[in-house]
């Protein structure tokens, strides 16, 4: 084992994206938690299989594998399910580390929480924040001073704009915008390719 090795959770579709992500940034998956087999993660080393969370916290000693969330999600109770995974894992004494794709640009000035997810094409921009488990999915953009709470999902090439809000467990959909200083509620669903215009901040 290394400080390298990561667990995934979740096998899924989302998953490989997560995935080729954290490989690329140096991460080594040993590991996956899925009720089904994944035999496409076997081109990555052939992890170890575990059906169940627990089978995974019992089989590896916190510290010696960090955990990343393959699962996905499209609405707030899939969101909190990712938050919910998240902290079962971190009360357990596991690292969550925060995985951006080498393909994305990230400010050194931006505030990057653990279990966040910056996937391929990403942009976050200075001054802006991810907070616990926040998943920023292809060609999204954070811009500047923007902040998304913990567990929110900004779809493929959605955009905050500056000083924009997105709350804890909300989605924004593929190729919508929030506009400047606007701010979307805890829970919400912001339709693919829409405008939220909203509360201003």
């Amino acid at each position: 084992m290394t400080d390298r090795d990561i667990i995934l959770v979740g096998a899924g579709g989302h998953a490989a994206g997560v995935a080729e992500a954290a490989t690329l940034a140096g991460w080594r998956i040993v590991a996956y938690v899925d009720q089904h087999r994944a035999d496409w993660l076997d081109r990555l080393g052939s992890p170890q299989w575990f059906k169940t969370d627990a089978d995974a916290i019992a089989a590896f000693k916190a510290g010696n594998a960090g955990v990343v969330i393959g699962v996905g999600g499209i609405d707030p109770a899939g969101l909190a399910l990712r938050t919910d995974l998240l902290e079962r894992y971190r009360s357990a004494g596991f690292a969550c580390p925060a995985i951006l794709h080498p393909a994305a640009v990230v400010s050194d000035t931006a505030s990057i929480a653990p279990g966040c997810i910056v996937l391929a094409g990403a942009i976050i921009q200075p001054f802006s924040q991810l907070a616990e488990g926040a998943l920023i999915n292809t060609r999204a953009v954070v811009e500047h001073h923007a902040l998304v709470e913990a567990g929110g999902h900004v779809a493929p090439g959605a955009t905050l704009l500056g000083a924009a809000r997105l709350g804890r467990h909300a989605l924004l959909g593929a190729h919508a915008v929030i506009l400047p200083s606007a701010e979307v509620p805890a829970d919400t669903v912001v339709p693919a390719g829409s405008v939220f215009k909203g509360a201003r901040g």
